[in-house]
């Protein structure tokens, strides 16, 4: 369920573009429509179509309207992370409690001189080249 009004909103228009009742390059409803329908204010209406137009559903047109920009096929990918979740996350869903649990430590002394390699492992440490 949405946390807020303009993110109802927000769903219920980009599920209309992606379902094609809203086509591409097509005029969505003014603002005034919008805000008739979904019962809200004017300003609900605009951070819900700025929600889309970040998104790349839309693209706002000053003074003729907001346009559809989102086309079927380019964008097959569209919700692959939408609902990604943390594992806390995933554990609160689920009524479990997200920790960690070390289960070993082992110090280490290192005695000679390290640095952190710019090469496509990076974020290693290597070991300092000699210098003979």
């Amino acid at each position: 369920m949405p946390k807020a009004i303009y993110e109802g909103i927000y769903r219920e228009i980009r599920s209309r573009i992606i379902n094609g009742t809203y086509a591409f390059q097509e005029m969505l409803p003014t603002e005034a429509e919008l805000t008739a329908e979904f019962g809200c204010t004017r300003n609900t209406v605009r951070r819900a179509l700025g929600m889309l137009a970040d998104g790349m559903f839309v693209q706002p047109i000053h003074g003729k309207g907001v346009r559809v920009i989102w086309l079927k096929g380019e964008t097959d990918m569209l919700g692959a992370l939408e609902e990604v979740e943390s594992f806390g996350e995933f554990a609160k869903r689920n009524n479990a409690v997200a920790s960690t649990d070390v289960k070993s430590f082992e110090h280490l002394v290192c005695t000679c001189l390290l640095y952190t390699s710019p090469s496509p492992r990076d974020g290693l440490l290597s070991r300092m080249p000699s210098s003979a």
